[in-house]
């Protein structure tokens, strides 16, 4: 069932005009649209009970709302990648679809909005990673991060027996930061080990960088029942842990906030560490960094 447009009153005195036009502002820019599966890799929907003001009508969804995989700039199946949630509004009901074009912001609407044919288009306040039929990173966000979100991938698979630190140069984003912001980083990869009998300690860690504070650094780990918290470091420890790494490639997910002390291009990029002589192999992997918010230093 499409989302339901509410104020479908009519026009007919003054007295009625003036409080439709009340009504109107107040709930100009309204969002109260929430996502299923947010914290898994399900391709979510628009919850039951969300209601949203697109173009200055207000839509509810009583019912979950499936959001199409057709993107509605391409007239073809979303990208991977980055991808956003568009409301596409009718006369009296509105249905949702998952598109790759990065919105822009409008004073007037007071909202994230397409351009061209989709400017009409009102984009909910979530940012989602797309790989194949995974959604990832659901997060979401407010005015002013759509355009602070930095995203880089690489599917080659590359193995050491190093016992050094081991710099992850194949998948790097580098980023224009600015002094005051917190970032947040997402690292997401897949490892395996040759022998699960030796050498199943493997250390992540991230690469140094100066003129930064740590706040918080985790490492979660994907089970059937979605993504479990392996372990978790606060202020500037990095995050390492002992957890026996298999022969079958498992997801990891390494994440880190820090908060930026000064202006200047920063790199990210994966370190890591093979110990007792087993060969590590990590492949297909994704680095995607966004900005939270600004304080005053």
């Amino acid at each position: 069932m499409a989302g339901e447009r509410v104020n479908t009153y009519a026009q007919d005195d003054s007295d009625i005009l003036a409080l439709q036009l009340t009504t109107d502002k107040t709930f100009k820019g309204y969002h109260q649209l929430t996502l299923t599966e947010y914290d898994t890799t399900t391709v979510p929907a628009i919850a039951a009970g969300s209601a949203i003001e697109c173009n200055g009508a207000l839509y509810k969804f009583d019912t979950e709302e499936a959001i199409s995989t057709t993107d509605p700039v391409t007239s073809a199946t979303v990208a991977d990648g980055t991808v956003y949630v568009c409301i596409i509004p009718d006369t009296t009901t509105a249905t949702a679809a998952f598109t790759a074009t990065a919105p822009t912001w409008s004073d007037s609407k007071q909202g994230w909005y397409g351009t061209g044919g989709q400017a009409n288009y009102r984009y909910a306040e979530y940012i989602i990673i797309k790989t194949g039929s995974e959604y990832t990173g659901k997060t979401s966000i407010f005015r002013n991060n759509f355009d602070t979100f930095y995203y880089a991938e690489d599917a080659t698979e590359r193995s050491t027996t190093s016992t050094s630190r081991v710099d992850e140069t194949n998948c790097t984003v580098t980023i224009p930061i600015k002094k005051g912001c917190i970032y947040e980083v997402f690292y997401k990869y897949k490892v395996k080990v040759s022998s699960a009998s030796t050498g199943n300690i493997i250390w992540f860690g991230k690469t140094t960088i100066g003129n930064i504070k740590y706040i918080a650094n985790s490492i979660y780990v994907n089970t059937s029942t979605g993504y479990t918290l392996l372990t978790q470091n606060a202020g500037d420890a990095d995050a390492d842990y002992t957890n026996n790494i298999s022969t079958v490639y498992s997801e990891r997910i390494y994440n880190f906030k820090f908060i930026a002390l000064d202006t200047e291009s920063y790199s990210f990029d994966l370190s890591w560490i093979a110990y007792s002589g087993c060969t590590v192999y990590i492949k297909e992997r994704k680095v995607y960094i966004r900005e939270i918010q600004g304080i005053v230093l």
